[in-house]
């Protein structure tokens, strides 16, 4: 029986993430040369992958998730699935992959997601809004945003700030300075499950930031490490 962790969970629920917003993926056939690789409209993970397997083709399917706003380094993931894929009998041009092994690699750091864990996770429920979401408060509130970076660590305070990633747990900022970049998680008080409750704990992130006490307090101690923590 596996013993599943915090990270183990967070990894598989990250993939979901990624494969939910995919546009595209690339495909390298490893058997077959006569089979071009390159990029395929769309991807349909099979899991769990136990019993006969009808997808007899082994490849290897990297899905990339760039960053919804312009950063450096614009691609926040890549997720790498290892096993047998086949187009759908449809004309939709979906690929389907039944995996051996999942890879998810961020900040250039690669790692196995757990396949049990894969099949049971969902991808967070605003996934597919992410994007516009982000592009709204980057636009559309730059002083909300303003006073959410104040939450970051105060070496940053300066640095060019970008809103790399939403999810219902928290917010994560790119602060970019000459030196590099660093990327730094808020999280909600509480996690949030749709839309409403969403921008109602971005506001208690705006209202935060505006207690000078609860300010320093999130910048510091045992409640910085939890709130303000790089995401790895």
């Amino acid at each position: 029986m596996t013993v599943a962790t915090s990270d183990a969970l967070r990894a598989a629920r990250r993939v979901r993430d990624v494969l939910a917003r995919a546009s595209s993926a690339h495909v390298t056939w490893l058997d077959d040369p006569d089979l071009p690789d390159g990029r395929v409209a769309g991807l349909e993970l099979v899991v769990p992958a136990h019993g006969r397997c009808r997808h007899t083709q082994p490849a290897m399917v990297e899905i990339a998730d760039p960053a919804p706003l312009p950063v450096r380094d614009r691609i926040r993931a890549r997720v790498r699935v290892h096993g047998h894929a086949a187009f759908a009998a449809d004309e939709s041009g979906l690929l389907q992959v039944r995996p051996l092994a999942v890879e998810l690699e961020v900040n250039g750091e690669s790692g196995p997601v757990d396949l049990a864990l894969l099949a049971e996770a969902t991808a967070d429920p605003f996934a597919l809004v992410e994007a516009p979401m982000l592009a709204h408060l980057a636009s559309g509130h730059p002083a909300e945003l303003g006073a959410i970076r104040r939450l970051l660590p105060t070496h940053l305070h300066r640095a060019r700030v970008t809103p790399l990633a939403l999810d219902g747990e928290g917010l994560t900022l790119r602060a970019e300075t000459a030196a590099g970049h660093d990327d730094v998680r808020v999280a909600f008080a509480s996690p949030a499950t749709d839309q409403v409750e969403l921008l109602a704990r971005l506001q208690e992130l705006v209202r935060r930031s505006r207690e000078p006490q609860l300010s320093a307090l999130f910048r510091s101690g045992a409640a910085a490490a939890r709130l303000c923590t790089p995401d790895l």
